[in-house]
């Protein structure tokens, strides 16, 4: 009598998943960006953005495009004087605020104002690290603090 049982395959093969990993509506496969200072961008209520964005084109004038102050929107300017004021105690004027494109851009205008090649920076260690390539850019010395004790 011969072998009692079947032959099959010389090799075993993994078996496939029969699981499905079932994404949310709209949900990207995509992997999250953890990126430090990233909005997260798909909470953003774009078709409502849009809307708004779309009405106020529409209701235009030449005068509306062209460049504004560049200090920055002189009621924005005025609102966060208040806001100041109020959370802050700080008594300020609109004049003295400056809006900029972000934390960058405000860095980069007080060491273009304000900060000569050779000059010194104090800077929290660790501290927010898209500083130092700006402050290193403008020939100026990082003098690291320590940012506690610990």
């Amino acid at each position: 009598r011969g072998q009692a049982c079947t032959f099959v395959s010389e090799r075993i093969y993994p078996q496939q998943s029969t699981v499905q990993v079932l994404a949310f509506a709209g949900e990207s496969q995509q992997p999250l960006p953890f990126q430090m200072g990233l909005p997260a961008l798909d909470l953003f209520p774009r078709e409502l953005w849009a809307r708004v964005m779309g009405r106020r084109l529409r209701t235009q004038t030449r005068f509306d495009l062209a460049l504004g102050d560049v200090c920055g929107e002189v009621a924005l300017r005025e609102a966060i004087v208040d806001y100041l004021r109020v959370s802050r105690g700080i008594d300020c004027q609109p004049e003295q605020v400056f809006i900029t494109h972000g934390y960058a851009a405000s860095i980069a205008l007080i060491l273009h104002a304000l900060a000569k090649p050779g000059n010194g920076m104090w800077i929290e260690d660790p501290g927010f690290p898209l500083i130092r390539p700006i402050v290193t850019r403008h020939d100026v010395e990082i003098l690291p603090v320590p940012a506690d004790d610990k």
